[in-house]
Protein backbone atom coordinates (compact mmCIF):
# COMPACT_ATOMS: atom_id res chain seq x y z
CA UNK A 1 0.00 0.00 0.00
CA UNK A 2 2.84 2.41 0.84
CA UNK A 3 4.51 1.68 -2.49
CA UNK A 4 1.30 2.46 -4.41
CA UNK A 5 0.86 5.74 -2.52
CA UNK A 6 4.46 6.75 -3.22
CA UNK A 7 4.06 5.98 -6.93
CA UNK A 8 0.82 7.98 -7.14
CA UNK A 9 2.42 10.89 -5.28
CA UNK A 10 5.43 10.91 -7.65
CA UNK A 11 3.19 10.80 -10.72
CA UNK A 12 1.04 13.65 -9.39
CA UNK A 13 4.14 15.73 -8.61
CA UNK A 14 5.49 15.07 -12.10
CA UNK A 15 2.29 16.13 -13.88
CA UNK A 16 1.52 19.05 -11.60
CA UNK A 17 5.02 20.50 -11.65
CA UNK A 18 4.92 24.23 -12.22
CA UNK A 19 5.97 25.10 -15.77
CA UNK A 20 8.33 28.02 -16.25
CA UNK A 21 11.19 26.70 -14.16
CA UNK A 22 14.75 27.70 -15.03
CA UNK A 23 15.15 24.79 -17.44
CA UNK A 24 11.76 25.01 -19.14
CA UNK A 25 11.13 27.12 -22.22
CA UNK A 26 8.09 29.40 -22.17
CA UNK A 27 4.94 27.35 -22.77
CA UNK A 28 6.85 24.07 -22.42
CA UNK A 29 5.35 21.45 -20.10
CA UNK A 30 7.60 19.21 -17.94
CA UNK A 31 5.79 15.94 -18.64
CA UNK A 32 3.22 14.35 -20.91
CA UNK A 33 1.13 11.20 -20.80
CA UNK A 34 -0.75 10.09 -23.92
CA UNK A 35 -3.07 7.17 -24.47
CA UNK A 36 -3.68 8.06 -28.12
CA UNK A 37 -3.81 11.55 -29.63
CA UNK A 38 -6.06 13.47 -28.87
CA UNK A 39 -6.51 11.65 -25.54
CA UNK A 40 -3.38 13.02 -23.90
CA UNK A 41 -2.77 15.44 -21.02
CA UNK A 42 -1.62 18.33 -23.26
CA UNK A 43 -2.64 18.88 -26.88
CA UNK A 44 -0.42 18.22 -29.89
CA UNK A 45 0.68 21.87 -30.18
CA UNK A 46 2.40 21.76 -26.77
CA UNK A 47 6.18 21.34 -26.39
CA UNK A 48 7.44 18.95 -23.71
CA UNK A 49 10.68 19.44 -21.78
CA UNK A 50 11.35 16.49 -19.52
CA UNK A 51 9.51 13.19 -19.98
CA UNK A 52 6.83 11.97 -22.37
CA UNK A 53 5.15 8.55 -22.12
CA UNK A 54 2.92 7.41 -24.99
CA UNK A 55 0.88 4.30 -24.31
CA UNK A 56 -0.24 3.88 -27.95
CA UNK A 57 0.37 7.13 -29.87
CA UNK A 58 1.61 10.51 -28.68
CA UNK A 59 1.92 13.66 -30.76
CA UNK A 60 3.47 16.94 -29.61
CA UNK A 61 5.39 19.86 -31.06
CA UNK A 62 8.97 19.81 -29.65
CA UNK A 63 10.39 17.25 -27.22
CA UNK A 64 13.43 17.71 -24.99
CA UNK A 65 14.40 14.85 -22.68
CA UNK A 66 13.11 11.27 -22.63
CA UNK A 67 10.42 10.18 -25.09
CA UNK A 68 9.10 6.65 -24.54
CA UNK A 69 6.14 4.84 -26.08
CA UNK A 70 4.70 2.65 -28.80
CA UNK A 71 4.44 5.38 -31.48
CA UNK A 72 6.21 8.68 -30.78
CA UNK A 73 5.57 11.66 -33.07
CA UNK A 74 6.80 15.25 -32.98
CA UNK A 75 5.82 17.98 -35.43
CA UNK A 76 8.95 19.94 -34.49
CA UNK A 77 12.38 19.07 -33.12
CA UNK A 78 13.46 16.39 -30.65
CA UNK A 79 16.53 16.52 -28.44
CA UNK A 80 17.32 13.63 -26.10
CA UNK A 81 16.48 9.93 -26.07
CA UNK A 82 13.53 8.52 -28.02
CA UNK A 83 12.58 4.86 -27.58
CA UNK A 84 9.54 3.20 -29.13
CA UNK A 85 8.25 0.86 -31.81
CA UNK A 86 7.96 3.74 -34.32
CA UNK A 87 9.55 7.19 -34.00
CA UNK A 88 8.44 10.03 -36.30
CA UNK A 89 10.15 13.42 -36.13
CA UNK A 90 9.08 16.08 -38.63
CA UNK A 91 11.92 18.44 -37.66
CA UNK A 92 15.53 17.93 -36.52
CA UNK A 93 16.76 15.34 -34.03
CA UNK A 94 19.75 15.41 -31.66
CA UNK A 95 20.52 12.40 -29.43
CA UNK A 96 19.68 8.69 -29.58
CA UNK A 97 16.67 7.35 -31.47
CA UNK A 98 15.85 3.65 -31.11
CA UNK A 99 12.90 1.65 -32.45
CA UNK A 100 11.84 -0.79 -35.13
CA UNK A 101 11.38 2.16 -37.53
CA UNK A 102 12.94 5.64 -37.11
CA UNK A 103 11.99 8.53 -39.39
CA UNK A 104 13.52 12.00 -39.10
CA UNK A 105 12.50 14.47 -41.81
CA UNK A 106 15.08 17.12 -40.86
CA UNK A 107 18.74 16.91 -39.88
CA UNK A 108 19.86 14.12 -37.54
CA UNK A 109 22.82 14.27 -35.16
CA UNK A 110 23.61 11.28 -32.97
CA UNK A 111 22.80 7.56 -33.00
CA UNK A 112 19.90 5.82 -34.76
CA UNK A 113 19.34 2.14 -33.93
CA UNK A 114 16.55 0.02 -35.35
CA UNK A 115 15.46 -2.23 -38.19
CA UNK A 116 14.74 0.75 -40.49
CA UNK A 117 16.49 4.12 -40.02
CA UNK A 118 15.87 7.23 -42.09
CA UNK A 119 17.38 10.70 -41.84
CA UNK A 120 15.90 12.63 -44.79
CA UNK A 121 18.33 15.56 -44.66
CA UNK A 122 21.83 15.49 -43.15
CA UNK A 123 22.81 12.49 -41.00
CA UNK A 124 25.72 13.35 -38.68
CA UNK A 125 26.58 10.30 -36.61
CA UNK A 126 25.90 6.58 -36.79
CA UNK A 127 23.01 4.48 -38.08
CA UNK A 128 22.81 0.82 -37.02
CA UNK A 129 20.06 -1.31 -38.55
CA UNK A 130 18.98 -3.63 -41.34
CA UNK A 131 18.08 -0.75 -43.71
CA UNK A 132 19.66 2.70 -43.32
CA UNK A 133 19.13 5.78 -45.49
CA UNK A 134 20.50 9.31 -45.22
CA UNK A 135 19.99 12.39 -47.36
CA UNK A 136 23.60 13.42 -46.82
CA UNK A 137 25.86 11.23 -44.70
CA UNK A 138 28.51 12.64 -42.39
CA UNK A 139 29.32 9.52 -40.39
CA UNK A 140 28.80 5.77 -40.66
CA UNK A 141 26.05 3.30 -41.46
CA UNK A 142 26.13 -0.33 -40.31
CA UNK A 143 23.51 -2.61 -41.87
CA UNK A 144 22.67 -4.96 -44.71
CA UNK A 145 21.31 -2.10 -46.87
CA UNK A 146 22.89 1.37 -46.56
CA UNK A 147 22.02 4.36 -48.76
CA UNK A 148 23.67 7.78 -48.93
CA UNK A 149 21.44 9.84 -51.24
CA UNK A 150 24.18 12.47 -51.72
CA UNK A 151 26.21 9.73 -53.46
CA UNK A 152 29.48 10.86 -51.82
CA UNK A 153 31.52 8.72 -51.98
CA UNK A 154 28.94 6.05 -52.94
CA UNK A 155 25.15 5.84 -53.17
CA UNK A 156 24.89 2.28 -51.82
CA UNK A 157 27.23 0.08 -49.84
CA UNK A 158 26.23 -3.08 -47.94
CA UNK A 159 27.40 -3.87 -44.39
CA UNK A 160 29.32 -0.60 -43.78
CA UNK A 161 28.88 2.75 -45.50
CA UNK A 162 30.68 5.95 -44.56
CA UNK A 163 31.22 9.54 -45.63
CA UNK A 164 33.18 12.30 -43.89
Amino acid sequence: MKKRTLILFCMAALFLAVPGSASAAPGEKPAQFAFVDPWQVFDRHTSIGGFRFNLLYGYNKNITGLDFGLVNRASGNVSGIEIGAVNLVEGDFVGWQSSVANFTEGDFMGLQTGFFNSAAQKMSGVQVGFYNVAGTLDGMQFGLINFNNARKPLYFLPVVNFSF
